[in-house]
Order: structure tokens, then sequence, then C-alpha cells
């Protein structure tokens, strides 16, 4: 992937500071002074993608997503980013058929299962939600273990977490 240009590099870095500062929409507009030639760079679609999610506008973050994963389909991030904003729509099973995929590519990262467990929760699927879970917490953890329980994606399943 090319490099940002120096004035393009400048603009993503305000568009971080005003999304740290929890502004999307300054951000976004930091975003749209990035040259057309590289506005489909992965951290330019990333940063996009978090400006519009803090905003809730989850139809454009499925497009974001969407671009990611086309443009960078070895970005595991691109998938995540794709499913959740599924998720957030509460097209639950399309985020689970969009990420299940993605175990064979990057089969050491938590959050797949993680996130699988989350879709599964909200399905009514306790058992299956419970058995990613389960796998997620063998590869990451503990810290996995805590965040699940603080996650009101999974309250289906916390008594059967601690």
């Amino acid at each position: 992937m090319r490099l940002l240009a120096r004035e393009d590099a400048w603009h993503l870095q305000a568009a971080q500071g005003w999304l740290e500062l929890g502004n999307p929409v300054e951000a976004n507009l930091e975003l749209d002074q990035i040259n057309e030639l590289f506005r489909m760079h992965p951290d330019v679609l990333q940063l996009r993608w978090h400006a519009h999610a803090r905003q809730e506008k989850w139809d454009v973050c499925v497009e974001v997503g969407r671009a990611m994963t086309r443009l960078t389909p070895e970005v595991v991030q691109g998938w995540i980013n794709l499913a959740n904003a599924l998720f957030y729509l509460k097209h639950y099973q399309e985020a689970f058929d969009t990420l299940f995929p993605t175990l064979l590519d990057f089969p050491k990262n938590p959050y797949i299962p993680y996130n699988l467990a989350c879709y599964q929760c909200q399905l009514g699927n306790l058992a299956e939600a419970r058995d990613w879970l389960d796998k997620a917490i063998g590869m990451g953890g503990e810290r996995i273990r805590e965040t699940a329980l603080l996650d009101s994606d999974l309250q289906g399943i916390w008594g059967q977490i601690a």
C-alpha cells in the first residue's frame, strides 16, 4: 500500500485528533481534505469507519467495511468492522455469516470468536455463544473474560462466564 503524502498524513492525523476529542463530524471533514487518490487508503478507511460509528451511521459503516474487505482482504479489521456494522443494524445472522469464514485466515485472533459469541447471543443461541466465548477466552485469556462480563451483548450468558 502506498504511503500517504505529507499533507494527507497531516489531515489523517488531524482527523484522529478530532475523533479523540469526540468530534466525528470534524474528523470526517478533515478526512474529506485528503487527496482523492488516497481516500481509499486502509488507514483513511479505518478512521472514517470509526468516525461514522461514533455517529451510529451503521449503513455508511457497512459500505466502508465492504470497501476495506475488498481492498485489503488480508487485514482482519475490515472484516470485523463490516460484521460489527451489520450487527449494530441488528442483522445478527448476516454479521455471523460475514465473520465466520475469517476464522480460517486469522486463526489466532480472539476477537473473531468473541464477536461470533456476541452475534450468537443476540440470535438467542446461548450454547453456541458460550462455545465461541470459550474459544475466545482460550485464545485471549483473562482480559477477554473481563471484557465479556462488561459487554451487554453477552448479557444472556453472563451467569455462565464467572
